[in-house]
Parts: structure tokens; sequence; C-alpha cells
């Protein structure tokens, strides 16, 4: 593997080879996620478009822009929060799926997680990127840009609470309990 050479190529061998190469894989995991929920950002505000009779060259920009935004505001959360030791869902899905536990988790106490983790998940990364795909989406459909942003904000905030709050609160209870959650594929 390419990750593998680098690791030779750096002089690593055994467990300082095996980190090297398990911290590449979960790097370009987390990206894939982030990018796929890009992706998806994208595909949704194109086709909500067409659905509306927009011409392809009216809608195609605003779509891309709305995607790139939303995978580089998951990305951006995701690294800031864990310079912190905050978790992040992405991180902590795709170093389950490669057999890594702890990775991608709230560290220090439950309630201080618990608050951090929805207050990244909430306020940094779901209620900007709602708020940033409907003015996209606003765009490319032909209103005003600002049409139900607030709206769509509050909704991003939401959600971004309730899903860190369940990601901490299973990945707290899975530590307090020392069970492994099974990786994904399993």
């Amino acid at each position: 593997s390419k990750a593998g050479a680098e690791a030779a190529a750096k002089g690593l061998t055994g467990k300082a080879a095996e980190e090297y190469i398990r911290n590449r894989a979960l790097t370009a995991a987390t990206l894939a996620a982030h990018a796929a929920e890009g992706t998806l950002s994208a595909g949704s505000i194109a086709e909500q478009a067409r659905a509306q009779g927009m011409e392809w060259e009216d809608y195609v920009a605003p779509a891309v822009a709305a995607g790139v935004g939303t995978a580089l505001i998951g990305y951006g959360a995701g690294k800031a929060g864990a310079k912190m030791g905050i978790g992040d869902i992405e991180t902590s899905i795709a170093a389950r799926a490669a057999g890594v536990k702890d990775m991608g988790v709230t560290q220090g106490p439950a309630l201080t997680g618990f608050i951090k983790e929805i207050t990244k998940e909430g306020f940094f990364e779901e209620m900007p990127q709602s708020a940033q795909e409907q003015i996209f989406t606003n765009v490319a459909t032909g209103r005003p840009w600002d049409e139900g942003v607030d709206k769509a904000s509050a909704q991003g905030l939401m959600a971004g609470l309730a899903t860190a709050g369940g990601h901490n609160a299973v990945m707290t209870a899975l530590k307090q309990n020392s069970v492994d959650a099974m990786p994904m594929g399993t």
C-alpha cells in the first residue's frame, strides 16, 4: 500500500509503522465521509432545481458550491474538535469500521464531553452547513438568497444537537461499561 511504502521510507517498523498506516487510513476514511456528505448535499440541491424546471447551467455552480461548503465545514469542525478532545461522528464511524475504538470519541468527564460534543456538532457543523445549503438552494432555484435560512439554521442546530447527543451517550456508555461496539460490517 502507499501508506506502507511511506512508512518504510520514513524508516518506521513494527508498531510505529502500523500506527502510521492506521492513521493514514482513518484520515482517508474521514475525508471520504465528509466528501460523501458534501456530494449528497450537492445532488439534493441539483435535483430540487431540476425538478423545478431550472436549467443545468443555472443550478450546477450553486449545487457544487454547497457540496464543497458542506464537506469543508464538516471536515474543519471535526479537525478543530479533535484538537480539543471533542468527538466527531464521522471519524468515530470510520475508526470503528477500521476496527479502532476510542477514536472520534469525546475525551474527559461525561457531562463536559456531552456539552462539548453537542456544541461542536450543533453550532459549528450542522447549523452552518444547513444555512449555506439553504442559501445555495435558493440561488439554484431562483428564490431570494435569504429565504428560509433562519429556519434551516434552526433545523440544522437541532439535528446536530440530537445526533451528537446520541453519539456521545452511546460512546460514554460503552466506555463506562468497558464494552466494545462491533465494528461496522461484522
